[in-house]
């Protein structure tokens, strides 16, 4: 059984200076016209924080090979000074506050000869946590600020390790199904004039899978000279925003890795990346909004995909 506990306070103090929009006066452009400077005015900022943070763990060996575990903790994140930053009106604010964190976690480790295996179940609370979101607007050229605070819960289970079906031969994985979820999530939008209040609680978190898979299987050849993995991973549908308007497909990556240990100097590795060139895309455009996108239903969006196929080969030589 282990405990620890920690306490811990943030201080920090300055003046924030007030922005202004200037047209520099230069003739024939139009990058000029609306350049954000400096007022000369400072708005002072002296804020202080602290929270107390403990965790209790047990562990318990049922034999060498097979035990227990369970964690619980209770933490806080504190505000940081870029919180502040932006505007005199941030220093002015007192809407920024601690946010609390609750973690939990059980699981089992059981090693054989022929597999090593831990599963985890798991759950996170997030409170009071702040949301930002800068829309643009392209009739007045300007960003529109949105700000929600909400909660988010998360569980799930995670499963990994290794089986070893025979001599040269593995496969390592791991496996996450979790719900990822809005607690609550509330904020006014002004709709046509009228304020109206958007409620997204019990919505997946953005841009985070419910399922993630990692499958690694390998081949150790010539004693254990030349080993060549395949790694594949899964990942499962996302969503853009927090209304979850805009889904983002699942996808699959295959990759590829070999070495060959030519001697006890000189090694030479081959790795290739997304063989089958898959689009993936983990995250939308945040320009369009994050709380409610406006790619909702679109034909064509901007969105941030992962690498294509790419190859690097290696060679080294430890003198």
């Amino acid at each position: 059984i282990d405990a620890g506990v920690r306490q811990e306070r943030i201080e920090f103090s300055g003046s924030v200076e007030g922005k202004q929009t200037v047209d520099l006066g230069v003739a024939g452009t139009l990058a000029d016209n609306q350049v954000i400077t400096g007022t000369g005015a400072f708005t002072p900022i002296d804020r202080a924080y602290s929270g107390l943070s403990w965790t209790l763990g047990a562990n318990y060996q049922f034999e060498d090979r097979l035990g227990v575990f369970a964690r619980y903790t209770d933490t806080v994140r504190l505000p940081a000074p870029s919180e502040f930053q932006g505007s005199p009106g941030d220093a002015l604010r007192t809407d920024i506050k601690k946010t609390p964190v609750q973690m939990i976690e059980a699981g089992l480790k059981w090693r054989t000869d022929v597999f090593d295996l831990y599963a985890t179940a798991f759950q996170t609370r997030f409170e009071n946590i702040r949301f930002n979101d800068n829309v643009f607007n392209s009739a007045t050229n300007s960003f529109t600020t949105r700000v929600a605070y909400g909660s988010t819960r998360t569980s799930g289970v995670e499963i990994e390790g290794v089986l070893k079906p025979m001599a040269g031969w593995d496969v390592a994985g791991a496996v996450s199904w979790q719900s990822p979820e809005y607690d609550s999530f509330r904020f006014t939008e002004n709709v046509g004039g009228v304020p109206t209040v958007r409620n997204f609680g019990g919505n997946q978190l953005i841009r985070v899978p419910k399922v993630g898979v990692r499958l690694v299987p390998a081949v150790n050849l010539l004693e254990g000279a030349v080993r060549i993995e395949l790694p594949v991973e899964h990942y499962s549908k996302r969503f853009a925003d927090v209304a979850n308007s805009q889904s983002l497909a699942e996808y699959t990556v295959i990759n590829l890795n070999a070495r060959w240990n030519v001697s006890d100097r000189m090694a030479v590795s081959l790795a290739g990346v997304n063989l089958t060139n898959v689009i993936g895309l983990t995250e939308g455009n945040p320009r369009a909004g994050q709380f409610i996108s406006g790619d909702a239903g679109a034909r064509y969006y901007l969105a941030r995909p992962i690498l294509g196929t790419s190859w690097r080969a290696a060679l080294t030589y430890r003198f």
